[in-house]
């Protein structure tokens, strides 16, 4: 998929990727990009499926030279990023914790609370649309990117029955490096765990339960790079989070 502008102030280009008005749950939303040099590029968060009254949950702006820029709850959003190469974007929505983060090749860009709109003004706290839109920056600097392998993955409480519930576990940070801990929040359940890569093959399983109460640490450092699913079982339930190895 491309967005190409023909004008410094965006557009014709308008591509909205509808996410489902989700309030609960935790979600993954990565693609690949590429921006020639010269060129630029845009996303946008929105809050609602209904754009007609744009409500942005985060704005985000690929400048030539490699710059990100954009804004959150009020506050810039700064990093870097490779032109003429295919690069990664990760957003991580924890709508149950009200968190949101964003990740240029797993590395942490920006991370903010997201029932806020743009400006910082509270906003809903639920996960609508994302919107490419062909804009590269604002002249000289006109939009051009391209988007390939978009993932959308709803890491939900699931039983035997599939019926969803609330998360009782925690896993944190996200993202990490070195370590992860587990904690047992609201499960009167001992939970056992494993973690499964992007393939769904388990690549690390739990020593001993996690019990009610109690919180236990897994060492990942020896994990290479990349996204990665924790899976908890407790009570007949399974749980998931997102994890993230950088």
């Amino acid at each position: 998929m491309g967005c190409v502008s023909t004008v410094a102030a965006g557009g014709p280009g308008d591509l909205l990727l509808l996410l489902g008005d989700q309030t609960v749950g935790s979600y993954i939303l990565s693609w690949w990009m590429y921006i020639p040099t010269g060129k630029g590029g845009y996303f946008n968060i929105q809050h609602t499926e209904d754009v007609t009254t744009p409500s942005f949950a985060a704005e985000v702006i690929f400048a030539d030279g490699g710059t990100i820029g954009g804004m959150a709850n009020n506050v810039a959003i700064a990093g870097t990023y490779a032109q003429d190469t295919w690069f990664q974007v990760n957003l991580f929505i924890d709508l149950d914790n009200v968190t949101a983060s964003f990740l240029i090749d797993l590395t942490p860009v920006a991370t903010w609370p997201f029932n806020t709109e743009t400006d910082g003004a509270v906003g809903p706290n639920q996960l609508g649309a994302i919107d490419f839109y062909s804009y590269g920056g604002g002249a000289p600097t006109l939009g051009e990117f391209y988007i390939d392998d978009v993932s959308y993955i709803h890491l939900s409480t699931i039983g035997v029955e599939e019926t969803a519930r609330a998360e009782s576990f925690s896993v944190y940070p996200v993202p990490s490096s070195n370590s992860l801990t587990i904690a047992n929040n609201g499960s009167n359940a001992a939970a056992q765990w494993r973690l499964l890569d992007m393939s769904g093959r388990e690549v690390m399983t739990s020593a001993a339960l996690v019990m009610p109460g109690s919180q236990t640490v897994a060492d990942i450092s020896d994990l290479a790079t990349g996204t990665y699913t924790m899976e908890l079982t407790h009570g007949g339930m399974r749980e998931r989070h997102a994890v993230v190895r950088n």
